[in-house]
Formats: structure tokens, sequence, C-alpha cells
């Protein structure tokens, strides 16, 4: 495993992140396997051109 990144971030990635999935009518959530791992998934909808 990677040793955690001592660089500070400002704790806005994840609320801009909701934001904007929001805004396309998307979603995004929290998933934890058994793993002890957690992923962040985001879903966004296609749109087609005739749409």
């Amino acid at each position: 495993m990677k040793e955690a990144s001592k660089q500070q971030g400002t704790g806005i990635g994840l609320a801009l992140a909701k934001s904007l999935t929001e805004l396309h009518k998307g979603s995004l959530y929290l998933k934890t396997p058994n793993n002890g791992l957690n992923l962040f998934v985001l879903k966004l909808p296609l749109k087609h051109n005739n749409e």
C-alpha cells in the first residue's frame, strides 16, 4: 500500500465533486467493500445527440 501523502488539502474536493455531480443529475456515493478500502463512486447520465 502507498504511504499517505504529507501534503494537506483544502477539504473542498468532495463537496465540489458532489455539487457538480448533482448539477448534472448524477450521483456520488461511498462504497465500502470487505477489503477495507473506501471507494467513491461517481455516476453521470449519458445524453444522446437526439435528445
